[in-house]
């Protein structure tokens, strides 16, 4: 019996899920190798790396490179201006209103490491939030100006990579 997964869906507003992006191995790889990276930086919400994640991985640093592979996936070549990993949980919730209009990023991505709740970004648009599902293991692509925040409801632990394509 053949089953179907679905590989990626349209949304609304130039939003785009894609679903399975790495095998299991591949996915603990990347969390196994940026979560020692985690800090608690003073402007930022929540724990994060630095934003040069695939700088690292350029300099052959990396046990597995995950950019390739996303951006092979998601079909897009313009390179990487920001990379980070993001962490947050119940005691460390936040919600942190933004865009990056003012970056020279023209496409944004955050892919789901570790995401139990499948709860994906949120989206402020025309005074309404507009909430997207996203299971661990897929990637929201979206344009940059739309105002994005991680969700406030997390209660359990959630890792996303954020990508900023220019």
């Amino acid at each position: 019996m053949n089953i179907l997964f679905k590989t990626s869906k349209e949304l609304k507003y130039g939003i785009k899920i894609f679903y399975n992006v790495f095998s299991k191995k591949e996915r603990l790889k990347i969390l196994e190798q940026f979560k020692p990276l985690l800090y608690k930086i003073d402007c930022c919400p929540g724990l994060q790396t630095d934003s040069n994640l695939h700088t690292i991985c350029n300099s052959n640093s990396c046990m597995f490179d995950p950019f390739v592979k996303i951006k092979e996936r998601i079909k897009i070549s313009n390179p990487i201006h920001k990379s980070w990993v993001n962490y947050t949980d119940s005691k460390l919730k936040y919600l942190s209103w933004h865009d990056h209009m003012l970056s020279p990023c023209d496409k944004i991505c955050v892919y789901m490491l570790e995401n139990p709740e499948k709860i994906g970004t949120w989206f402020l648009i025309e005074d309404q939030i507009y909430k997207v599902k996203c299971p661990t293991n897929s990637l929201i692509l979206f344009p940059n100006h739309l105002t994005h925040s991680v969700p406030y409801d997390i209660k359990k632990p959630r890792y996303s990579l954020a990508i900023d394509f220019m």
